[in-house]
């Protein structure tokens, strides 16, 4: 994968550990199957994943989570200026997407999780109480 670079990007010891995982994580080379024109064993993941959701067509992620956000953004605003709830500690390509998108994020706090120390989810009493002061937020239900 281009990320790790067969784990070139680890240290000495990183390497070591995960060398064995590391040499079989590859997509795009002769012989396997292309995340870009996927025909055997991504296809059929993809088919089968799509099954499992009961939708049309599932398609995996080519460049990580910044893609699927920023796709994700403009699908659904589609170049028109939208309000839309996001968390306010969401990934930093969530609020590019928006941004590219002219859309304006209406920030929610997230609920503290003091068990594990992290930023957690948010309630679902602070959505209601978003959508009751942003009558004019994306809404897609």
């Amino acid at each position: 994968m281009p990320g790790h670079k067969y784990g070139a990007l680890f240290s000495k010891r990183g390497r070591d550990m995960f060398a064995p995982l590391l040499a079989l994580d590859a997509t795009e080379i002769s012989g396997l199957d292309d995340l870009h024109h996927p025909e055997s064993v991504i296809a059929e993941a993809q088919a089968l994943a799509a099954e499992l959701y009961g939708v049309r067509e599932t398609f995996f992620l080519v460049n990580g989570s910044t893609a699927g956000n920023l796709a994700m953004i403009a699908a659904v605003c589609d170049g028109k200026r939208k309000k839309v709830i996001v968390q306010r500690n969401c990934h930093k390509s969530v609020m590019h997407a928006l941004q590219l998108m002219e859309a304006t994020p209406v920030l929610l706090a997230p609920e503290f999780d003091r068990d594990v120390c992290v930023a957690s989810h948010i309630r679902p009493k602070a959505v209601k109480e978003a959508l009751a002061l942003h009558d004019d937020v994306l809404r897609l239900y």
